[in-house]
């Protein structure tokens, strides 16, 4: 369970020579001269467990520098950055300052920096500003405990909950109405219907392996949504299981008998699991005794992925270690970038991780290239015919640093006045109502439009000059991917599998994540690029993915794998353990 300690770099002065507010203004505002950073909300001596520590405040600059980057200090070594422009409700109302509604900034700092129980840690921030000075906040002692104690199942109810899963799980309904073992029936897990990329992924894959004669599935997913009724045209049906029961053991225990007595009512014989907020799927394959795969696209070690996720209260302890116990129980996990998959080894066996990396469909793509009018296409979405368009795509989120993206480009945005941001993935939520509180604050919302989730992908990618990708964890985009084969410049954080696709100046441009300031420099670069520079770019960058990264190969080695964790028969028709 994450402990909160509120980091406050709030105090640098919100004014200069521009435009200072006259003195009723100013008391309302409540205007800051003096720069200083504090801590708050932990007090000096408090036990903290030797669990991820989750440490958030807010930093607001002065009129004449800007904040480029928070960094957290334990014990006085870095413990690295923390992410930028997550919201602060509180302050919006409160400081006139631009940059209020998105100030907010977090770390999650691993065990490992803490000191071991029974010691002491300091914890401190370090704002970076773009003037090359820092301001630090005062430090905080703070006494580390033993890490909070595993799931207590004394009175044995959880061991009986399970045992009634158990017994669900090996019921022989419909048993006698199985097809031959050689037919693959899928049970597919994934956290939501959304049009995020994961989520496409999957109903891609289950689509193209749905047209085989020997394959058919179920999706599983906790939450509703759009593509539901895509999956269900496909001949996929779906199945919504709201929340998958991860709030405590009760809770987790009976999602896991309904979604046993569904198996069986199916005739199951593996599973998929789509996302690790998916891993009740591979859960489920341990009880029913049949094969699963696990596609994990997240690039967040375990412990860490449980807390910033979920924030455990202690009842959910138990589905917390159900988590961490399930990696070693599929009998494959995937991931699409080796990097992400040397997080996870220490998580399980070796030998059953490995790395299939996305693939595209080239000929869609260059069909939709060849077929489509861009200036229709911009016309159609409402871009300026003259316009330099910059596209972010994805749900709009604190991982995927929108925010941080807005605050980028209002640093070039004078130099480059042709230039119109696109923010595609809008949900209406806190954090999107924080951005577009912020471009009112700075009068930007002509030049950067925020736009719902869409599934007009090959549109926008069409219409645009540069894809940027300005988030702190990513595996391996398809929007990368995509982007790389329509032509389309590329600038990225450098993180994770990225690198791999993206060499700076040669199939794209890199920039350092959670640092405001290096992505305004990666902007200020593409955008300024030749007409030259660019076209050879994007020739290396097409190529690039359409040597490594093709759909057709992608299925079959996704379909190879799952056909062979199936049992053979024996020579009496039966798969070893199955039903009397």
């Amino acid at each position: 369970m994450a402990h909160a300690l509120e980091v406050e770099a709030s105090a640098y002065a919100r004014y200069g020579e521009a435009a200072a507010p006259d003195a009723t203004k100013r008391e309302a505002v409540r205007v800051r001269r003096n720069p200083k950073v504090r801590i708050q909300g932990l007090r000096a001596g408090q036990a903290v467990p030797r669990d991820p520590l989750r440490v958030h405040g807010w930093a607001l600059p002065s009129a004449r520098s800007a904040l480029t980057r928070v960094e957290i200090l334990v014990d006085g070594r870095s413990a690295g950055r923390a992410r930028l422009g997550l919201p602060r409700p509180g302050l919006t109302e409160r400081e006139a300052s631009a940059e209020a509604p998105v100030c907010g900034f977090e770390h999650l700092v691993p065990p490992s920096f803490l000191a071991e129980a029974g010691g002491a840690t300091t914890i401190q921030a370090r704002a970076h500003l773009t003037d090359g000075s820092h301001k630090e906040s005062g430090q905080v002692t703070l006494q580390v405990v033993e890490p909070e104690p595993r799931f207590d199942d004394a009175g044995g109810r959880a061991e009986e909950l399970r045992r009634r899963v158990d017994g669900v799980a090996s019921y022989p309904l419909f048993a006698e109405r199985r097809p031959p073992e050689e037919r693959l029936r899928l049970l597919a897990f994934t956290h939501d219907l959304q049009l995020g990329g994961a989520q496409l992924y999957l109903l891609d894959l289950l689509r193209r392996l749905n047209r085989r004669d020997d394959f058919s599935c179920v999706l599983v997913s906790r939450e509703d949504g759009p593509l539901r009724g895509l999956s269900e045209v496909s001949g996929i049906p779906v199945h919504v299981s709201p929340d998958y029961g991860y709030s405590d053991a009760e809770a987790y225990e009976g999602k896991l008998a309904e979604l046993a007595a569904l198996a069986r009512l199916y005739g199951i014989n593996a599973v998929m699991a789509n996302t690790t907020a998916a891993f009740i799927g591979v859960d489920l394959a341990g009880r029913l005794g049949v094969p699963s795969v696990w596609k994990i696209h997240e690039s967040l070690e375990v412990p860490a992925w449980s807390v910033q996720s979920h924030h455990w209260p202690v009842a959910g302890r138990y589905p917390r270690e159900r988590f961490g116990r399930v990696l070693g129980t599929a009998s494959a996990v995937v991931f699409a970038a080796e990097a992400t998959c040397r997080q996870y080894r220490p998580w399980g066996s070796s030998s059953r991780f490995l790395t299939i990396p996305y693939g595209i469909d080239h000929g869609v793509i260059a069909t939709h290239r060849s077929s489509a009018d861009r200036a229709a296409v911009r016309a159609e979405l409402g871009l300026p015919g003259g316009a330099t368009v910059i596209l972010c795509l994805g749900t709009l989120e604190g991982r995927k640093a929108q925010s941080a993206l807005v605050q980028a480009f209002s640093r070039v945005a004078d130099a480059h006045p042709h230039s119109v941001l696109c923010l595609v993935g809008s949900r209406g939520d806190s954090y999107a109502k924080a951005v577009q509180e912020y471009l009112a604050r700075k009068g930007l919302e002509r030049r950067v439009w925020v736009r719902p989730l869409s599934d007009a992908v090959y549109d926008w990618l069409l219409a645009s000059d540069l894809l940027v990708c300005a988030s702190d964890i990513e595996s391996l985009p398809f929007s990368i991917l995509e982007a790389m084969a329509f032509g389309t410049p590329v600038l990225s954080t450098r993180i994770f599998g990225i690198p791999t696709l993206i060499e700076d100046g040669r199939t794209g441009y890199l920039c350092e994540p959670r640092d405001i300031d290096s992505l305004a420099r990666g902007l200020e670069r593409a955008l300024r690029a030749e007409p030259e520079e660019r076209a050879e770019i994007t020739r290396a960058a097409a190529e690039r993915v359409r040597s490594g990264n093709d759909i057709d190969r992608y299925v079959q080695s996704f379909s190879s794998l799952l056909f062979s964790l199936l049992p053979r028969p024996n020579v009496d028709g039966r798969s070893p353990g199955a039903p009397e």
